[in-house]
């Protein structure tokens, strides 16, 4: 899926350049409550307990779990940069003022820090999918994905296409799945294909009958049949 316009590439792009405007003042003197830095000659100004807080060091964050060794809650919150430097036109270091004696280091990636420059950038790098889409027969007339059974088992674009479908409308159609002579699999199949099914006192499927005056959720008072 391609990304909206406003939002530059982060995979196969060059890394974007960072700089320090004239105006920055990175000596202890002058310390604010946010760092402003140029990302390829546009400023964006970022909020000190947030950098803090978001530190890649060791100290930070383990290097094999990725976890991080502190809480949030364990930052003081009038904590400030005491120096801040672009290393050698690589990553942004903030010195900051507490511990008091030993002076905590933070680097930041310049990927890491564009990534976090605008509301629309972190939006689409949480949550990288459009926004699920209120739908009417006549929308979906148009816009109805229907998949071959064993195209969506063999086919990861046809998985993705899937995928991508129930997050927008929470609809998909398979077709040509087998109906005669087979093990009652294939609903298994098709699900196991997106995740794992939780297994119930059901069983792992089962049937979704029509039952007059239903008293189980499992059955309802219609006329179609429908299999989970």
């Amino acid at each position: 899926m391609t990304p909206p316009e406003h939002i530059r590439p982060l995979e196969g792009t060059p890394q974007p350049r960072l700089s320090l405007g004239p105006e920055v003042n990175t000596n202890i003197e002058m310390r604010k409550p946010d760092i402003t830095v140029e990302i390829d000659g546009e400023p964006y100004t970022f909020d000190s307990l947030f950098l803090r807080d978001a530190c890649p060091c060791p100290k930070c964050l383990d290097p094999s779990t990725r976890q991080k060794l502190f809480n949030t809650t364990d930052l003081p919150a009038d904590i400030l940069p005491r120096a801040i430097r672009i290393k050698n036109n690589g990553p942004l270091e903030v010195v900051w003022d507490q511990p008091e004696d030993y002076p905590h280091v933070s680097q930041y990636d310049p990927g890491f820090l564009l990534r976090y420059s605008t509301p629309e950038r972190r939006r689409h790098f949480r949550f990288p999918l459009p926004q699920q889409v209120y739908w009417d027969g006549e929308m979906m007339r148009e816009n109805i994905l229907k998949v071959d059974y064993e195209a969506f088992l063999k086919d990861d674009m046809m998985l993705h296409k899937v995928l991508v479908s129930l997050h927008l409308y929470g609809l998909a159609f398979f077709v040509n799945v087998p109906s005669e002579n087979t093990d009652g699999t294939e609903i298994a199949n098709l699900a196991t294909r997106i995740g794992e099914i939780k297994q119930t006192f059901y069983g792992r499927t089962w049937d979704v009958k029509s039952v007059a005056q239903s008293k189980n959720i499992a059955y309802h008072s219609c006329n179609s049949q429908v299999y989970y």
